[in-house]
């Protein structure tokens, strides 16, 4: 019984971040787990965690990780 106005607030004051932002690192932080078994591409990783275009996945993953994907995967 919380509009979702109320909702994003009160998380971002627990939080100390958004909703989506929070999901967001949540994924990338799943998806370096993935790369390190080295059991699934960068393309099925991205597939399976819902990304739109692996690009994207690409530009977030370096963005929050400072690597792209493909240069992680080479440096482990």
């Amino acid at each position: 019984n919380m509009s979702e106005s109320k909702f994003k607030a009160l998380f971002s004051k627990i939080i100390s971040q958004t909703p989506s932002s929070f999901f967001m690192e949540c994924k990338l932080l799943l998806a370096k787990d993935l790369l390190e078994t080295k059991q699934l591409t960068i393309s099925q990783i991205s597939d399976q965690l819902h990304f739109t275009h692996n690009s994207y996945f690409a530009s977030k993953f370096k963005e929050h990780f400072g690597l792209s994907p493909k240069a992680y995967v080479q440096q482990l």
